[in-house]
């Protein structure tokens, strides 16, 4: 089976945490995103894996050379050298692509069974079956108008409530032949939702919906990213689990001799490798605290997750907050909402507001 992956994008939705780090290597649980990905597709049975890349190529090679050399699947990466949209995007692996393969969006987690959607694909000869699930909010996603049997009669790409013909929502994961690229122009900017799949429908082709049930979460957004390290702390997310060693139920730890005696951890918690944690400090899940962090004596932090490298100073509180590898002085205050981006410091005694947001190198006196 083979599956490929658009990790081409920008991310705009995430900054300021994309704007040094690409989305697809943002940490959950502190496991890189793309680790997690590959984990899964290797659980469902895929032999090749096609990456599409294009906003940070040689970061993203770099890692795959470096942490995912050894992961059991082979994998191509495919550059465009411009942004090609989704449809574009595929277009341009179009002499990789077999006759029947499965496309994914590069920033949703979920649990889906890879093997049972193809097979569903194949069993009614579709040129394109998407993945699909219940939705809230219709306005958000692409929406499918879907018979009994999954047989689709329409896309509406982002209706809204009123306009909307059901709550079926696509959640970024297809299977498709490759008729589909003889609907694609080469060399242009094309979306898949708003143009490519309402022309297959147009024309006619068996066009399908696989109604799916299990957990998915984009995680192109801040919050959406906190609540897929939450999703996967409290073990929502069938078959994955923070890294590191669960030494109490809830609580995993990576180098447990790094974790002091006299600190309070309720879970669910995951406390990466090689911290340095001072006496005093109280930890309220879902916490996750990266590698290689340090934090003095008394911190407090509650629902937050903190990257690689990040430094707080004694004294300092923060809840529900986002911290990349930056630097937090003595005493401070974090209220709800922040998001403090990679090589960013603020010095001692400082109060962030609610929903405070800070670009990688900036420096608050």
């Amino acid at each position: 089976m083979q599956v490929v992956v658009l990790i081409g994008g920008l991310g705009t939705r995430l900054y300021p945490l994309t704007y040094t780090t690409p989305k697809c290597l943002l940490p959950i649980g502190n496991k890189h995103f793309l680790s997690i990905l590959l984990d899964w597709l290797k659980r469902n049975a895929v032999t090749d894996v096609v990456f599409a890349v294009s906003h940070f190529a040689p970061t993203i090679a770099e890692f795959i050379k470096s942490d995912l050399a050894d992961c059991g699947i082979p994998i191509t990466l495919r550059h465009e050298t411009d942004p090609l949209g989704s449809a574009g995007a595929l277009v341009n692996c179009a002499d990789l692509l077999q006759d029947d393969f499965i496309l994914l969006n590069g920033d949703v987690l979920m649990d889906l069974n890879l093997e049972e959607l193809i097979e569903f694909h194949r069993k009614n000869s579709a040129a394109v079956t998407t993945t699909v699930s219940e939705v809230d909010d219709p306005s958000h996603y692409g929406i499918l108008d879907v018979q009994e049997d999954g047989r689709t009669l329409d896309w509406q790409e982002k209706p809204t409530r009123e306009d909307a013909k059901s709550k079926w929502g696509n959640v970024g994961a297809w299977a498709m032949t490759k008729r589909v690229l003889d609907f694609i122009p080469a060399g242009r900017f094309t979306s898949l939702e708003k143009e490519t799949f309402p022309q297959i429908l147009a024309e006619g082709l068996l066009f399908y919906a696989y109604k799916f049930k299990g957990y998915w979460k984009d995680i192109g957004t801040v919050d959406k990213y906190v609540q897929a390290n939450r999703d996967l702390l409290n073990g929502v997310i069938s078959g994955l689990q923070p890294a590191g060693k669960e030494i109490q139920p809830g609580i995993w730890v990576e180098s447990p001799e790094c974790v002091p005696d006299d600190i309070q951890v309720t879970s669910p918690a995951a406390i990466g490798k090689d911290c340095r944690i001072g006496s005093g400090v109280k930890l309220a899940g879902p916490v996750v605290i990266g590698s290689d962090v340090q934090i003095g004596d008394g911190v407090q932090m509650a629902s937050t997750v903190v990257w690689h490298g990040a430094s707080v100073g004694s004294g300092t509180k923060m809840s529900s907050s986002v911290l990349g590898g930056a630097t937090i002085g003595a005493e401070c205050v974090l209220n709800p909402g922040c998001v403090v981006a990679t090589n960013s410091a603020v010095a001692d005694r400082s109060v962030l507001a609610s929903n405070t947001s800070l670009g990688p190198g900036s420096r608050l006196p």
